[in-house]
């Protein structure tokens, strides 16, 4: 074990909130500042508090039980309550550690942001069906798909034509350009059905806001003639871009989709590549994006594979 002000310089690094308890009566013995923000406390108040006063769902005892059961708990949804009376939800995990005495071992993240990002989405995902059922049939713009439409995300035919202008761009100034090609699917529930037309819809539109949200200034969102989802990326080199790709890929890797109620988590595949100057044209660029994600999916889930 480190030094006391060593120790705390190290768990002061952590991006989750840590707590650590004595087994015996389940106060505090240590916690970091993220903890001590979260609770509501100063770091010296915080210390020999007890623990149960800030677990509000499950019951810490409740907890305690579950690992005599099955020595971890992980990533289990609760509820937390700071000393001004504050609840949040949260995804916690709970290990006992025999180091010289037994010592609980508490960590959480503050869960609200991600619940607040979904409701907002599926606000955003009504509202955005309002305004397709207003919008006349007839409009040209609407031709493809009018989730796209009204989200931003360019057709197939879109895609292909402003690809053309920026690789021409690119090989008139020349600029670094790459791009990611991004697929993205639920991972099967065992012994449930598929996923139903609407569900499939309502999952497509999901990823299509993500990504149009995760875009920067200047980048370009289209769909490719497979369903997949290509990202223009101006003024980008390779390895600007695989920081973009796990940027991306964090974000919809946070999603919960929830269809009829079930929980299910999202793989998403990333392949991506850049404009050479001895290409001819954007299909050349189109070609290698494709090969690198169908290598990405053959890997396996959320994999991001690179071909220069």
């Amino acid at each position: 074990m480190p030094d006391e002000l060593n120790f705390q310089y190290m768990i002061d690094t952590l991006q989750g909130a840590f707590i650590m308890a004595d087994s015996a009566d389940m106060t505090v013995m240590a916690a970091n500042q993220l903890a001590s923000i979260q609770l509501g406390l100063p770091l010296p108040e915080l210390l020999g508090q007890p623990l149960a006063r800030f677990v509000s769902k499950p019951l810490l005892d409740d907890i305690l039980r579950d690992i005599q059961r099955q020595d971890l708990v992980y990533n289990l949804e609760g509820e937390l309550c700071s000393a001004r009376g504050r609840c949040f939800p949260v995804l916690l995990s709970a290990r006992v550690v025999a180091w010289s005495y037994p010592t609980l071992i508490f960590t959480f993240s503050d869960h609200s942001q991600q619940l607040l990002m979904n409701e907002l989405l599926k606000r955003k995902d009504e509202l955005f069906e309002r305004v397709r059922q207003l919008m006349p049939a007839s409009d040209e713009g609407m031709a493809e798909d009018p989730d796209d439409y009204i989200s931003g995300v360019l057709s197939a035919g879109q895609l292909l034509e402003r690809a053309g202008i920026e690789v021409g761009h690119a090989r008139r100034y020349h600029n670094p350009l790459a791009a990611l090609q991004v697929h993205a699917e639920v991972v099967p529930i065992r012994n449930r059905e598929p996923l139903g037309a609407y569900n499939r819809a309502h999952f497509r539109r999901m990823v299509s806001y993500l990504c149009v949200q995760s875009s920067r200034d200047g980048d370009l969102v289209g769909r490719h003639e497979n369903g997949s989802l290509v990202v223009l990326l101006r003024q980008t080199t390779l390895l600007d871009a695989v920081k973009v790709a796990k940027r991306l890929q964090q974000r919809l890797g946070s999603f919960t989709f929830w269809p009829d109620g079930a929980n299910c988590e999202t793989s998403t595949c990333i392949g991506l590549s850049t404009w050479h100057e001895s290409d001819q044209n954007a299909r050349q660029l189109q070609i290698r994006l494709e090969a690198a994600l169908a290598k990405a999916r053959l890997t396996g889930r959320n994999t991001i594979v690179s071909l220069s």
